[in-house]
Parts: C-alpha cells; sequence; structure tokens
C-alpha cells in the first residue's frame, strides 16, 4: 500500500480534475474509450502508452519507460504518474506535438527503485480521456 503526501496528492487532484473539466459530456456519462486505445466513437484512432521494455542509460545508472502516443489532442497534455521511487511517488507533464503525437519521450524511470503504478493520461483528438495500462517497474 501507498501512501501519499496532502501535497502529492493534492497535486495529483488538481492534474486529474483538469483533465475532466476539458472533457466533453460524452466523457461523464461512460461513453469514452478504454484503457490505451481509442477509435470506437469516430474520433479516429488514438494510442497512448509506456514501453516497459526500453533500458537505457541514465544519470541513475539504467531507466526504463518510454511514453508514445498518438491521435492525441494537437499540443495537449500528457500527465505521467507513478507510485515508489526515492519521493514516494512522482508525476510529471509532456505535451502533444502538433500532429497529436509523442514520439518515444523516455521517462527515465531508474531500476531498482521499487516505482509501480506508472500509468498516462491524455485527451484524445476527439476531446476524450484516454489512460495507458498501468505499469510496475520491469527492471
Amino acid at each position: 500500500m501507498t501512501f501519499l503526501t496532502r501535497g502529492a496528492l493534492a497535486a495529483s487532484l488538481t492534474a486529474l480534475l483538469a483533465l475532466a473539466s476539458a472533457l466533453p459530456a460524452a466523457a461523464s456519462t461512460g461513453e469514452h474509450g478504454g484503457h490505451g486505445e481509442h477509435g470506437a466513437l469516430g474520433g479516429g484512432y488514438s494510442l497512448l502508452t509506456i514501453d516497459t521494455s526500453a533500458q537505457y542509460p541514465c544519470d541513475a545508472g539504467t531507466c526504463w519507460g518510454v511514453l508514445i502516443g498518438e491521435g492525441l489532442r494537437p499540443v495537449s497534455e500528457v500527465i505521467v504518474n507513478w507510485a515508489g521511487g526515492p519521493g514516494g511517488s512522482g508525476e510529471f507533464a509532456a505535451f502533444a506535438d502538433n500532429e497529436g503525437n509523442l514520439d518515444g519521450l523516455a521517462l527515465n524511470l531508474a531500476c531498482g527503485e521499487s516505482i509501480s503504478d506508472v500509468r498516462a493520461m491524455g485527451t484524445t483528438s476527439a476531446g476524450l480521456l484516454i489512460t495507458s495500462t498501468v505499469h510496475t517497474a520491469p527492471c
């Protein structure tokens, strides 16, 4: 079980509320895509995933995780958060490019730090919430 500090919890909730307030009414009624992919509602194909197989050198030694997104709202924010590690939890924001893509952004999550519950949340080109599959550190 992971416990968040009041500040970390408030920051996470603020980010989630900001994403939720930007969604159309359809998202609040459950008419949105599931984890990872969205395309059945005529909004085109969207993908938000974390590649856990990629391991690469970083300041901490070896890191893992690459964020990939396609069919996202252009220049929209994608929030990545996780539990564990030296700070107990973490979060950062990335932005899709002008075409709505994230082309292999290294997350720099250090191997051996008991990081879990890694997920990304963003907005599809149709304005719906999309979340990646939840991951645990593979190394």
